[in-house]
């Protein structure tokens, strides 16, 4: 949140700067009140829109910090609970996921072969703390699956994976 207020204190400066070089080649140039009043309505303007915007860019990061384990503190507490207590769920979730890349051919959980070579793990998005999703390609065609996890218990650096939905987007050549 603070980015955000330095980003907003750093534009309100730029622009009190630029007000200033306005303002002292206005008084060079003449005293008339229509200037400065011409130059308040466009500042005014200008912090308006940059407000607009700071506004839909939080919004925008809320939504896709949305269905997120690392924003979810019933998921990780569940996590916590049973499986014992890590600081780095995400990290540990997303390698273990990513490992299943590992070796010749296509990834086990892809339930697709690749036509234009191995189907490979690309990106994971950790929902909570049962599935996660993520996209896979072969390099040519791709598509995306939900997929349920389970850490070991007893084992920290165990976790099942089982693929639950898929789809595979059509390839145009």
């Amino acid at each position: 949140m603070k980015k955000w207020w330095i980003s907003l204190s750093i534009v309100l400066l730029a622009l009190i700067v630029i007000n200033l070089k306005l303002g002292s080649s206005l008084k060079k140039k003449s005293c008339d009140l229509s200037h400065y009043q011409a130059l308040y309505f466009k500042t005014y303007d200008s912090l308006k829109v940059l407000k607009d915007s700071i506004v839909r860019l939080q919004d925008s990061l809320n939504n896709l910090s949305g269905f997120s384990l690392s924003n979810n503190a019933e998921a990780l507490d569940y996590l916590d609970e049973y499986y014992g207590e890590n600081l780095h769920w995400n990290e540990q979730i997303r390698n273990k996921i990513l490992e299943t890349n590992n070796g010749q051919g296509d990834n086990t959980l892809i339930p697709f072969n690749g036509m234009y070579g191995p189907m490979k793990i690309n990106s994971v998005k950790i929902l909570n703390h049962k599935w996660l999703i993520t996209d896979f390609t072969d390099g040519k065609v791709w598509g995306e699956m939900l997929v349920e996890y389970e850490p070991v218990k007893n084992h920290p650096d165990s976790i099942r994976f089982k693929t639950f939905k898929s789809v595979l987007y059509p390839f145009n050549p």
